[in-house]
């Protein structure tokens, strides 16, 4: 078995794709290495434009920039912090950075600027018919900021035309900013002294006033006797409260006692409880009658021991203990009646007792609760007068000590500008157009510009130039793919004969491929003849044709090859046959089928060439005589193929489409388009026979040289060296 590099050609099932399906997917990197050269000729076509453009605009718009640095310094808070920067966050540095830039281009200091003689003695603002035009200007267009991130730096630039200008204009914009810096901090210094002055007389007299009061009451309250009368009080209210609550405990539980007790007495109950049934036995009446009880059962057992239990004297006995058991019982309920009520007087004079003890306490403890509240309240009033005392005096510290750091600040106002100028004006340098932004950025736009055309131009190609645009077709699929025979080293070229010529060669195996493919579909279908033909002429039909029947014939088949290409016949030429008799002599009837046919000694395929041509070709087609033609033949052959003409070029293969069993179409990479064979294989189905699939050929090697490579693979997997084959 052969391997086939070159990928499977097992013929695909038929696909249908939808109709509105119009692009073909897109591998980039083919796509860009097949397009290199014109990448590269636009690549030094954009370097010559931006040349031409930086040197133009360099000519016509130039800006040189003249920079200074202004460093950010916080402003300090108190005289040990003067000259420093402080801890202060990045981000809150930042902040004040950022919120301090538009300062630098406010109308008071541009103002300012515009009226330095250094300034207005350039042709730079001489440009300008007022003053107010040349602040709008370099408010709006020359003046460039920028910080340094991660850095308390920033960069102010000025541009002009003339580089000489630059530098006086953006040395005037930072002494401007740096004098209205000073002029507002003293102004705001002196706004704040007179606020803290004022704020600093009116907490001393809140202070005195304070005084004046925590004074008058201690003159009119001893505190030590106020804090020790009131814990006296409170300790007091402690413990009758203590006594208060225990007591009305206690009334609550003895309440319940008596409420308990009421309910029985009215209702007539007699509660008898273990603790009262005790008491009530040691009573002398119910004592003397337990103990007579007890005699009775003593009898009655020693007479039990003597006497039966029915004997009368038992039964006396028995009677007995009965009647003083309800004696008992009779005696021990009115017992308790009697101890029930005295205990029900008794619980009363308890809660009466309780009640009188709670309401003779209750103004004591409300005269002690009275006493803590007023000491309580006046101890509260010292304290609080301590606390406003104490709260102003620091507040005062802390103006006073404002005051003091205003007066260093004054002393010390350069330390507190919040931009300092730490360089002077830089060299003014080109700035646009930059060389290194003007021509890689044309050179990038206009390759970006070709590489777009290129990929929208294959996104829209509708040529078949691969086995991924087939599975792009409606109709049809797959048979196999021939290789453009150039870029098979080891050939001479062309795949004229090729299977007679190169029997272990890469487009040889291609061709066994697509037999074995073909002759799949033919005996799954029990079909014989088969019609080869393509959309259009030089698709390479009349080699393909010769090649596949001499693949069949070499495969120990009978086949025929019939060349039905009376337009453009090239068959004979190509097999060196005489042309004087042929197919359409057979057709026209002038001699036999027999008379005509070559056999071809190489390969044992016979071979029927086009003949003498007279008249209306389709006519030959459209007659039974053509139909007769191919039964006769099935008869004496294992496969006819017809090697006709382009489908959509003359009707002639839709006419033999009526008589013959199959269709294979043959298409040529790179030509034909997707539209025409959809709409060939449409035009060829309204015929009898079954339109099989489709044979690239001419497949070129894509970027990469995929088929390139694979011939050295193909050539040692049959045990011939590659690089001989293809160095031969």
């Amino acid at each position: 078995m052969n391997a086939n590099p070159l990928g499977s050609t097992t013929p695909q099932q038929p696909t249908q794709q939808p109709a509105s399906l119009r692009f073909r997917p897109i591998d980039p990197v083919r796509v860009l290495r097949a397009n290199v050269l014109p990448l590269v000729i636009a690549g030094g076509i954009g370097i010559v434009v931006g040349l031409i453009l930086w040197f133009i605009l360099k000519s016509s718009s130039p800006q040189f920039t003249s920079t200074v640095l202004l460093r950010y310094q916080a402003p300090a808070t108190d005289a040990t912090e003067v000259g420093q920067e402080g801890n202060r966050a990045t981000q809150a540095i930042e902040m004040d950075i950022n919120s301090q830039i538009p300062f630098l281009t406010n109308d008071e200091l541009l103002q300012r600027v515009i009226e330095q003689p250094s300034v207005q003695s350039t042709n730079w603002y001489q440009q300008f018919e007022t003053p107010e035009d040349a602040r709008r200007a370099l408010a709006n267009e020359h003046i460039v900021i920028t910080t340094r991130r991660n850095t308390k730096l920033i960069e102010l630039g000025v541009w002009t035309r003339i580089p000489e200008e630059a530098g006086p204009i953006v040395d005037a914009v930072a002494d401007a900013y740096e004098n209205i810096q000073r002029i507002e901090r003293g102004q705001n210094d002196n706004q704040a002294l007179t606020a803290l002055r004022t704020q600093e007389q009116r907490l001393q007299e809140d202070i005195d006033r304070l005084e004046r009061q925590r004074s008058t009451f201690l003159t009119n309250e001893n505190i030590e006797s106020l804090r020790r009368d009131g814990n006296a009080a409170a300790q007091e209210f402690d413990i009758l409260n203590s006594q208060i609550t225990e007591l009305k405990l206690n009334l609550e539980q003895a309440t319940a006692q008596y409420e308990q007790l009421a309910e029985a007495q009215s209702q007539g109950q007699v509660q008898i409880t273990p603790d009262l049934e005790a008491e009530l036995e040691q009573t002398p009446n119910i004592a003397r009658q337990t103990q007579q009880i007890t005699m009775l059962r003593e009898n009655k057992r020693a007479a039990l021991s003597r006497f039966g239990d029915s004997h009368p004297q038992i039964k006396l006995i028995d009677a007995q203990i009965t009647a003083l058991e309800q004696e008992k019982d009779i005696e021990k309920n009115r017992l308790a009646r009697e101890m029930q009520a005295g205990r029900l007087e008794s619980a009363s004079k308890i809660v009466e007792s309780i009640r009188g003890t709670i309401e003779g306490l209750m103004p004591r403890m409300e005269e002690a609760s009275r006493k803590m509240i007023d000491l309580t309240d006046r101890l509260a009033r010292y304290d609080q007068l301590e606390k406003d005392l104490d709260r102003q005096q620091a507040r005062l510290v802390d103006v006073q000590s404002n005051i003091s750091q205003i007066a260093v600040n004054q002393s010390l106002i350069e330390a507190r500008l919040q931009f300092i100028q730490i360089t002077r004006p830089s060299e003014a340098e080109l700035t646009f157009p930059r060389f290194i932004v003007i021509v890689p950025g044309v050179t990038i736009a206009l390759l970006g510009l070709i590489t777009g055309v290129i990929f929208v131009r294959e996104l829209l190609d509708q040529r078949v130039l691969s086995p991924t645009d087939v599975r792009m077709l409606t109709r049809g699929n797959l048979l196999g793919m021939l290789p453009d025979a150039t870029e098979d080293l080891s050939g001479s070229g062309t795949i004229d004969r090729v299977v007679e010529r190169d029997a272990n060669g890469l487009i040889t195996e291609q061709f066994r491929q697509v037999r074995t493919a073909l002759l799949g579909r033919m005996e799954q279908a029990d079909h014989k003849s088969l019609l080869m033909t393509s959309p259009q002429a030089s698709a390479g039909t009349t080699t393909i044709a010769h090649n596949l029947a001499t693949s069949l014939a070499q495969n120990h088949r009978r086949v025929i090859l019939l060349e039905a290409n009376f337009r453009r016949p090239h068959l004979a030429a190509l097999l060196g046959l005489d042309t004087d008799m042929g197919l359409a002599n057979v057709l026209r009837g002038e001699t036999p089928i027999e008379n005509v046919t070559t056999k071809l000694d190489a390969s044992g395929l016979d071979v029927v060439t086009a003949g003498k041509i007279t008249g209306t070709v389709s006519d030959l087609f459209d007659g039974q005589n053509f139909a007769n033609l191919i039964e006769q033949l099935k008869a004496s052959y294992d496969l006819i193929i017809l090697d006709a003409p382009p489908a959509l070029l003359s009707s002639d293969s839709q006419l033999m489409a009526r008589s013959v069993d199959a269709v294979a179409v043959v298409l040529r990479a790179g030509a034909d388009k997707r539209g025409m064979a959809d709409r060939m294989i449409r035009q060829l189905e309204t015929g009898k026979a079954q339109v099989l699939g489709i044979i690239l050929n001419w497949v070129q090697s894509s970027a990469g040289g995929y088929f390139r490579k694979n011939y050295k693979a193909y050539y040692d997997y049959q045990g011939t060296s590659g690089t001989e084959r293809l160095s031969a």
